[in-house]
């Protein structure tokens, strides 16, 4: 009994030491970043849900100046539902498609929806993109036709997104949709969408290697291949574009989102001041 006594002490003051740890580690970080109100809206991909960004967006929150304050969810009827508010610093918003097996042009439309409901209703002026996957290819489209209506965009994330289609052997044999549709290589979709512009805003494209093939052309996050995702160089020109290829075990396709490693990517990309030393 004695000895349960003098444990205790000594088991409160070291969690007490980790507490303090663990608060220094978590300032230091965020002060890395530069806190502005400019939200930021993750879109996931096809067949994703609200699970799909559900861990990066907590650990954005617990690591970077991010906070999740909204959630955007657009029925199968294309009705947008909007629940929270923006405010305080780098709101964080999840996009939320319940019909995931949409057509690029119909998400677009959704996203045309949003962004007018955010400027109108919010009075969003500025915001960031992250896509993962088709989400990626959505966001580009949008940002192609941008309506006057809708908040300038300052930066464009998109991690594993196919702009040149999905070539893995017997992927379509078992996915169906209007979305699979436009994912194929040159689908008119993905046509169509190259021969857009998007001049004005900075972009991030992220790539996941996970095998050891010499070539690019071959190599991939287990679906959609590192050249694929280079194919944004066709909309947007190449001093806008910063490209990251993660490689690992742990860089599949839906691996990307998991990776605290890709959300550092993702923090610097949007938050921390350039160096000018």
């Amino acid at each position: 009994m004695k000895n349960r006594k003098r444990a205790v002490p000594f088991i409160l003051f070291t969690l007490l030491i980790g507490l303090l740890l663990f608060f220094s580690i978590t300032k230091s970080i965020r002060s890395e970043y530069t806190s502005n109100d400019t939200p930021t809206l993750f879109l996931h991909g096809y067949k994703g849900s609200e699970r799909s960004f559900a861990t990066m967006l907590e650990r954005l929150e617990r690591r970077g100046p991010g906070e999740k304050q909204m959630i955007v969810r657009v029925t199968e009827k294309g009705k947008v539902q909007i629940k929270g508010d923006l405010e305080g610093s780098a709101p964080l918003v999840q996009v939320i498609f319940e019909d995931a097996r949409a057509s690029i042009d119909q998400q677009k439309d959704w996203l045309k929806s949003i962004m007018s409901a955010l400027k109108d209703d919010y009075g969003v002026d500025h915001i960031n993109l992250v896509g993962h996957s088709m989400g990626g290819l959505s966001l580009a489209g949008f940002l192609a036709e941008k309506e006057e209506d809708a908040p300038d965009v300052n930066k464009l994330v998109v991690m594993a997104s196919p702009f040149n289609g999905i070539e893995k052997e017997g992927y379509f044999k078992v996915n169906f949709g209007d979305a699979a549709t436009d994912l194929r290589p040159e689908s008119k979709a993905l046509v169509d969408l190259k021969k857009r512009q998007i001049d004005s805003v900075d972009v991030l494209a992220i790539a996941g290697v996970i095998n050891r093939e010499d070539r690019a052309s071959e190599q991939w996050d287990g679906l959609v291949k590192r050249n694929s995702v280079r194919g944004i160089q066709s909309l947007v020109p190449r001093h806008r574009i910063q490209f990251e290829i993660v490689r690992g075990n742990f860089a599949t396709h839906s691996g990307l989102h998991e990776s605290p490693y890709v959300d550092k990517l993702v923090a610097d990309f949007l938050w921390k001041e350039p160096d000018t030393s």
